[in-house]
């Protein structure tokens, strides 16, 4: 369990309930708009004066009303923000749709702040197209991501631009990943991966870039020979099949509705890093049977670049090479599943019949 030093304020119930799974610091309710009268703002002024207390509400209208009135009764409150993306389920947008590893990122980037100084201009907002141009409003969101302050209208966002102790070099080197990323917006994408097993480092990647795309197809990989020889060389204890992976991905990206998940033989093609001729070849055809038309590629593997391009004449985008969002690799987990469980999926654990 992931514990804060403090109380966490939440929307309603089902809130807590999501949040009680991996958070086991205390947590207050509000039951929504109508239920933060007086009497609730002066209870948490009394336990602000000798408690930390962080606010959570849904990235929707409501929930900013809520966040607006609490900050304006309690300054020192600390706010922390989901990006919308991954609060929504179906036409549901709110806190209790989180995934678990969502709400352990949410509380790991928590923002100081600072009394409020004019750093950011109403110009600076105009000069990057974060107000008044067609696009501003999606620019907006994936910098409120990028910056992990939120969504907000253009005056919010230019309050919490000299609130959130925002350097104008982060601002700038920000702004570097919102127009690569709005470049990405509306285009369908793909990742490729063999998944033997997926871990939680995968998914968080395939979140991640299925915040940038209109569609993600993410393609579980199969060679026969291959993964009967990672099976054999490894711990698990179980031979997952492709449809076994496949349905892993499935189960934990439920809600997901811009993610797709397909399969890809790669039975009798020349082992990597060889036979990326062949390769893209078989990927080419497959696409064209799945009536899959993709605008870019997406991976983590840096190496992978410049065949991606060359091969594929598609923009090749790398993200976290190093890992620094999980430290983990599916190798690691053959060699010992028990080691590093904590980086294994439900489903996959259950599938194994591991116990934490």
């Amino acid at each position: 369990m992931f514990n804060i030093d403090g109380i966490i304020v939440v929307e309603g119930k089902d809130d807590k309930t999501a949040l009680s799974r991996v958070i086991s610091s205390p947590i207050e309710i509000l039951n929504g708009m109508t239920g933060l009268n007086q009497k609730k703002i002066d209870y948490l002024k009394d336990l602000s004066k000798t408690n930390k207390i962080y606010l959570l509400t849904d990235p929707d209208f409501s929930g900013e009303k809520i966040r607006d009135k609490i900050n304006k009764n309690i300054p020192d409150i600390i706010n922390l923000f989901a990006p919308r993306s991954i609060c929504t389920k179906g036409d549901d947008v709110g806190i209790e749709n989180l995934q678990d590893d969502d709400i352990i990122e949410i509380f790991k980037n928590i923002r100081s702040t600072r009394k409020e100084k004019s750093i950011f201009s109403t110009q600076d907002l105009i000069d990057n197209g974060l107000m008044l141009f067609e696009n501003s409003t999606l620019k907006r969101e994936v910098l409120g991501d990028v910056l992990s302050i939120g969504y907000s209208n253009a005056k919010q966002l230019l309050k919490r631009l000299n609130t959130f102790n925002i350097s104008r070099e982060e601002f700038d080197e920000a702004m570097k990943i919102v127009n690569r990323m709005y470049d990405k917006k509306n285009k369908n994408a793909v990742i490729f991966g063999k998944f033997y097993p997926v871990h939680k480092g995968h998914l968080a990647f395939i979140k991640y870039v299925s915040r940038y795309c209109n569609n993600l197809y993410v393609y579980v990989c199969e060679d026969t020979k291959r993964d009967i020889t990672l099976f054999d060389n490894s711990n698990l204890g179980k031979k997952m099949n492709i449809i076994d992976r496949k349905n892993f991905i499935e189960k934990e990206i439920k809600g997901y509705k811009n993610i797709i998940v397909k399969t890809l033989n790669e039975d009798g093609i020349t082992s990597y890093p060889n036979g990326w001729e062949q390769w893209s070849d078989r990927v080419k055809i497959t696409l064209e049977k799945d009536n899959v038309k993709v605008d870019c590629i997406f991976t983590n593997e840096i190496q992978d670049i410049e065949n991606y391009e060359k091969y594929f004449l598609l923009p090749a985008y790398l993200i976290d090479p190093k890992r620094l969002g999980y430290n983990i690799s599916s190798t690691k987990i053959r060699e010992n599943p028990s080691k590093y469980i904590e980086f294994i999926p439900n489903s996959v654990k259950t599938f194994l019949e591991l116990k934490d």
